[in-house]
């Protein structure tokens, strides 16, 4: 490809945001006004990153939006507040508005407005989008295949994944991936310092994605043909011998952590019957069955999770180990009826 080549394939890349209002509008057939209006109301420049063409040699670097959003007012004839109109010349004066044809065409089609013909055919490289499979996803980046056999994942890995390319969006999806653990949409472990490090079902994450029409890049392991399962048969058998033997451990760690839950709540009985409490295990019971109510003043009406919220909560006001944090976990939730 030649000089000239390249600057054409460069220039072709970038629509400036009045070129995309008037050529919406054109394709809507309505006025540029009503287009400004669609704009406004759908949150469009919400949905799509920013750019400015600069005015020395034509290269492109990121903004912030206000000089979109000050062309946006402009069109809807509303009054601009000083700051938006001052940050707007400083991003005016470094260049012109716009956007990347290939990511407009993205958010036009997710807002349903028209794509223009005159949008995708600016740049040989922008199509109308089409749904990205996972298997086409998972070819382009080789970095995913260690996801691939994981159960659980990283909230920070799963950020990252979802922001594939685009690095400057991983903060927004780790702020939605921690909205639906909180929320219970995605099951998920404890975390300690970094929320980055807590582990998240990747089988939820999946689903999560399904649900909120996301695509999840890391595909689905390919089926075993019928060939490596004769092969594996025996294989499975010990797997399933495993299995077996770690439910049963489950089992009886389970059991005894009852009855531990047990001795210490009759212990906490016949301690509060004989007017106090001793020994330093008893102490933190009684500090955690004292503060919850102050801490969680709304738990009458607020669901709060037992993993995710209060034994984290033990854990990190009394310095407690693992088994007494379980331990405590469960008193408080049977003491304060949480379910």
């Amino acid at each position: 490809m030649g000089i000239r080549e390249t600057l054409a394939a460069h220039d072709a890349r970038f629509v400036s945001f009045s070129e995309l209002l008037k050529a919406v509008a054109e394709a809507e057939n309505v006025t540029t006004q009503e287009a400004a209006r669609a704009f406004s109301l759908g949150k469009f420049l919400s949905k799509v990153r920013h750019r400015l063409r600069d005015h020395d040699d034509g290269g492109y670097s990121d903004s912030d939006g206000c000089a979109a959003a000050y062309e946006l007012e402009l069109e809807l004839k509303s009054e601009s507040t000083d700051w938006i109109r001052d940050a707007a010349e400083i991003e005016h004066q470094r260049g012109e508005p716009g956007f990347f044809r290939d990511e407009i065409v993205v958010a036009l089609a997710e807002c349903g407005f028209a794509v223009p013909k005159s949008i995708t055919s600016g740049s040989p490289s922008t199509a109308l989008p089409t749904q990205v499979t996972q298997e086409k996803a998972s070819a382009t980046d080789p970095w995913l295949i260690s996801f691939l056999p994981r159960t659980q994942i990283a909230l920070s890995d799963a950020a990252l994944i979802l922001a594939g390319d685009d690095q400057d969006r991983v903060s927004g999806w780790y702020d939605k991936l921690i909205d639906a653990v909180d929320s219970g949409m995605i099951n998920a472990g404890t975390w300690s310092r970094d929320r980055g490090q807590q582990l998240l079902s990747h089988g939820e994450i999946r689903a999560w994605c399904d649900q909120n029409d996301i695509v999840w890049p890391a595909p689905l392991p390919k089926p075993r043909s019928s060939a490596n399962a004769k092969c594996d048969a025996p294989r499975s058998e010990i797997d399933s011998e495993q299995l077996s033997r770690d439910l049963e451990k489950e089992r009886k760690r389970s059991a005894d952590l009852e009855g531990e839950v047990i001795r210490l709540r009759n212990e906490l009985v016949a301690g509060q019957d004989s007017g106090k409490i001793n020994g330093p295990t008893f102490k933190k019971l009684s500090s955690v069955i004292e503060a919850f109510p102050s801490v969680y003043t709304d738990y009458r009406s607020v669901k709060l999770k037992l993993d995710l919220v209060i034994r984290p909560w033990i854990k990190a006001t009394t310095g407690c180990n693992d088994r007494e944090r379980h331990v405590f976990g469960t008193i408080v939730a049977e003491h304060f009826g949480l379910k």
